[in-house]
């Protein structure tokens, strides 16, 4: 099992199949939250193929064009949080991230903490030169977390995602180069 540790209280494990019921809890728990950012997942989660989906993730995470972790604080048994690299371009150009702290563990800093070093992980062990994430408009708490690591807004783009409701949504999306990694 791959850990990506944080710090003495918090690291990353990457999904495998033991972790299926963690991770589909961790969702359903926060499904009214996700509405808007993750209709894709919740559209599998809340369905009949919730655990044929959680068994894909856990085999996708074998390959190399796909990480997906489980935040964990304090050695607790229960995740915390969720991360995906995804859409690892084959040139290694770039990447996107996809995240969310449970809803009870908001506001302590553990987003922040988690995106830098999957952040330091992207372009340090991956290899990208360049990291975006899209983002609904009302969505501040993720762009905070992403300025905080200093992704840039790059651009606007109406009704660009569908949400679970079915409706279509404007997004920003925001990107961290390598050299503005190496700067900071």
């Amino acid at each position: 099992m791959e850990v990506l540790a944080i710090d003495n209280d918090l690291s990353l494990r990457l999904i495998t199949e033991a972790d299926d019921e963690k991770y589909i809890t961790l969702i359903y728990e926060n499904s009214e939250r996700l509405e808007d950012s993750f209709e894709f997942l919740l559209s599998k989660v809340l369905s009949d193929y919730c655990w044929a989906y959680a068994e894909a993730v856990a085999r996708f995470n074998q390959d190399d064009d796909y990480f997906n972790y489980l935040l964990y604080q304090d050695n607790s048994a229960l995740p915390v949080g969720n991360i995906s690299i995804q859409q690892i371009a084959e040139d290694k150009s770039s990447c996107n991230l996809a995240f969310f702290i449970d809803e009870e563990a908001t506001q302590q800093g553990l987003g922040t903490r988690m995106l830098q070093k999957i952040v330091a992980f992207c372009f340090e062990q991956i290899g990208v030169s360049k990291i975006f994430m899209r983002v609904p408009l009302t969505n501040v708490a993720a762009k905070r977390t992403l300025e905080k690591v200093n992704f840039k807004q790059e651009a606007l783009f109406q009704e660009e995602i569908k949400t679970f409701e079915g409706k279509y949504i404007d997004v920003e999306y925001y990107g961290l180069l390598r050299e503005e990694y190496q700067l900071a």
